[in-house]
């Protein structure tokens, strides 16, 4: 039961991670939009460009939400040792976001 409510929790938590990086409100989040919403990750580029081309298979450019929230259940269900470097949080320019917690 614990499980269950913590699985919808992380998906609460990473639909509203979708709507803070759509940008436009299309259902939509486009290159520009991810690399806006994860500026302040700290992540190497190299690192977001990887994830960028992994999520986008298809190679349309876009990633809707069930596509992106799937790309952050597998980034935060990875284990922390094989990508310490992504264990940061996320920054808006406004008021920083919820840490992606990686799991041990």
């Amino acid at each position: 039961m614990a499980l269950a409510h913590s699985q919808s929790a992380n998906l609460d938590l990473f639909d509203a991670y979708f709507r803070r990086a759509d940008l436009d409100r299309d259902g939509q989040i486009s290159g520009n939009e991810a690399v806006a919403f994860f500026q302040g990750s700290g992540l190497p580029k190299q690192v977001l460009a990887q994830t960028w081309a992994h999520a986008d298979q298809r190679q349309t450019g876009f990633l809707g939400r069930a596509d992106f929230i799937l790309q952050l259940v597998r980034k935060s269900s990875r284990p922390i040792s094989r990508h310490p470097e992504e264990v940061n949080s996320l920054n808006s320019s406004s008021n920083k976001q919820p840490k992606l917690i990686k799991r041990y």
